[in-house]
């Protein structure tokens, strides 16, 4: 058993104990122990002689030791040879969230425990813990011991059951999102809202009168139905189905957390909210979840390739003949990566590979990561979070919170990011086709289209989370029906089929406005359905300028823009007609709100919008069609800041 492994397996141990430590740091009322100060605790770098102060300053303190021995184990993974690259991505995740969750932290101490921040704290605490224990199984099979771990999943003669590997992978889903219900229901105050059990009050599964915390409660209490539901479907299908025999007695497993999970609510609530049992139902929530990754991770294993884990222990010593003559070898392979190493006299020696250490390849490491990034349409990300941030700006008719903000931004990133995403790995065979798109990563085949899918996935169910809990979930739900949208209807439907895409797709990128007035003010008003139509009606000369201009392109992919299908003629005059509307749509938002300086910004901006689309109309040419399309983008983001100019002067 290697010291990295044991490190690893120490680190998920930690972990998974600073969760049931932070559980009993909120039972106890122990959360503000140290009052709103981070990282010091009431001014001082050592806690008070109070026992809640002691309390929270020991959940700070193991997170600090967590933190040290997750960095430790991501810098072994990194420079330990015969490491694979998933085991070294996943160990910087975990270290990435190690720095999420202190942010976090901060947060909650600074803003005194708030229901939303403490309840994502508790999601990334859950996610940090799976990333912990990947790590540490994925370095087991590297390395190729425990013998017992490695073998787990490897039952000869089975393949991959991939519905069953979806039904495991859905349970687990189901079982995180009802933690962070959990996590709802009881830092909102809502855990005693039904004070008996299995009903709710007065012998009732809904008393007569209610409140905003028996619907919470009540809701849990539904999310708790339906992931029993699911956890008894895995099991059901562990026991019909061909799966390998740990992925069927993990199944029992968790069915049998389950039933400890019910006992131990239906005490909480008997008892009256007793701390430690509320401590020991987080406990098992934590098992449970790290109980469904397992089936999760163990219906996988069928299908991985055969291969043999790296060498890693330092070789026996022999004669020195013998090494060099291996070591050359090694270095005439191409594949090898062994060479001469010189030392300051010049004198060349031979580099072991039982004693060099690799570095990591940061370049390439970089390189990944920036192939991800660009599947997630920087550009375009820009141009939606102007938007986005013009919509909370006029709406809130000022300045918003600043943590508003950025929660409001994060999730408008996450959500268009996996939006993006997701239509690259939609359209990665048309992508290979056109010269602005054959570099994506999904093009090249540089990012898998099962990685694709699950990176976009990610990021649009975390932007729903992440804007639920931080912002309000009317505006979440806006970022999930225009993600929906543009990757099922634009994408999916309309893209190849018609050459209204753009005009019928456009109703997508019209919604960050709407989630930003959302975000402000919780509700929408005629203000925000119109700013949603001054990009909606933007949106078709805008795209069809640049189609103008990759008419050629579009035209080799079959997809039916509307210069490929129409003509240029009638392009341009569709061009000019929406510009038109573009400008009338945007002018009757001075009946509602806005003023002289949006009117004149309006008139003068709108005004080079129509003139450059009449000219483009009365004689055609690739450099007007240009020249509109660049102006376009300015047009955006300058109408939105004349809208904000005009609420914050004259407000």
């Amino acid at each position: 058993m290697t010291r990295l492994y044991r490190l690893a397996v120490l680190s998920a141990i930690s972990t998974y104990l600073l969760i049931i430590l932070g559980g009993i740091t909120r039972v106890t009322g122990s959360g503000l122990g140290c009052e709103d100060d981070w990282p010091l605790c009431q001014g001082k770098p050592y806690p008070p002689l109070d026992t809640i102060a002691i309390i929270e300053y020991l959940h700070r303190t193991v997170a600090a030791y967590i933190g040290i021995l997750v960095l430790a184990v991501a810098i072994g993974t990194w420079i330990s040879p015969g490491t694979r690259k998933r085991t070294k991505y996943m160990a910087a995740g975990a270290f990435g969230l190690v720095i999420v969750q202190a942010l976090l932290g901060a947060v909650t101490v600074w803003r005194e425990l708030p229901s939303s921040i403490v309840t994502a704290h508790l999601g990334t605490a859950m996610l940090f813990f799976a990333s912990t224990l990947l790590t540490a199984y994925w370095i087991a099979l590297d390395r190729g011991e425990p013998a017992w771990l490695v073998a787990v999943g490897r039952d000869k003669g089975l393949v991959e059951d991939r519905r069953f590997s979806l039904i495991a992978a859905v349970g687990a889903l189901v079982t995180f999102l009802l933690i962070l219900s959990g996590g709802a229901t009881s830092t909102s105050g809502a855990a005693l809202a039904c004070w008996e059990w299995p009903a709710c009050g007065g012998g009732q599964l809904v008393p007569d009168r209610t409140s905003n915390y028996t619907w919470i409660n009540l809701s849990h209490r539904t999310a708790a139905i339906i992931g029993t539901i699911t956890v008894a479907i895995v099991l059901y299908a562990a026991l019909r189905r061909p799966v390998t025999r740990a992925a069927r007695q993990l199944a029992k497993g968790a069915a049998a957390i389950v039933g400890v999970q019910i006992l131990l609510g239906a005490a909480y609530v008997v008892s009256d909210g007793s701390p430690w049992l509320s401590a020991a139902h987080l406990g098992m929530a934590a098992l449970l979840w790290a109980t469904m990754l397992g089936v999760a991770v163990v219906a996988r294993r069928p299908a991985e390739a055969e291969w043999a884990p790296v060498a890693w222990r330092r070789a026996p010593l022999r004669p020195v003949g013998s090494l060099a003559n291996e070591a050359m070898l090694r270095m005439s392979s191409p594949d090898s990566g062994q060479g001469l190493t010189v030392d300051g006299s010049g004198a060349a020696a031979l580099a072991s590979p039982s004693v060099t250490l690799r570095a990591p390849d940061v370049r390439r490491f970089g390189e990944l990561v920036s192939a991800y990034v660009a599947l997630m349409k920087p550009g375009i990300l820009s141009l939606l979070l102007a938007t986005t941030l013009g919509g909370m700006l006029v709406a809130a008719e000022g300045l918003p919170p600043l943590s508003l903000v950025l929660a409001t931004m994060l999730g408008g990133i996450l959500s268009a990011g996996g939006a993006n995403v997701l239509n690259c790995y939609i359209d990665r065979d048309i992508d290979q086709l056109m010269n602005r798109t054959k570099k994506r990563g999904t093009a090249t085949g540089r990012i898998s289209p099962r990685a694709a899918l699950l990176f976009g996935l990610t990021l649009t169910v975390t932007a729903v989370v992440e804007l639920g809990l931080l912002v309000n979930w009317l505006a979440a739900g806006l970022a999930l029906a225009g993600n929906v949208y543009y990757v099922l209807v634009y994408t999916r439907l309309l893209k190849r089929r018609t050459p209204q895409n753009i005009v019928i797709g456009g109703a997508a990128g019209a919604m960050p406005p709407m989630v930003g007035w959302a975000a402000a003010t919780g509700h929408l008003s005629v203000a925000a359905v119109l700013l949603f139509a001054i990009i909606y009606y933007w949106t078709p000369p805008h795209f069809w300028a640049l189609a103008l201009l990759k008419q050629g392109e579009y035209g080799r992919a079959a997809v039916p823009m509307l210069p490929v299908v129409a003509g240029e003629g009638e392009t341009r005059r569709q061009v000019l007609l929406y510009s038109i509307l573009l400008a009338a749509v945007s002018l009757l938002l001075v009946g509602f709100g806005l003023s002289w300086i949006y009117l004149a910004g309006a008139v003068a901006l709108n005004g080079i919008f129509v003139m450059l689309a009449v000219q483009l109309y009365r004689a055609p040419s690739k450099r007007l069609a240009r020249q509109l399309f660049f102006y376009s983008l300015w047009y955006l983001a300058l109408i939105f800041a004349v809208m904000v100019a005009d609420r914050l002067v004259l407000a």
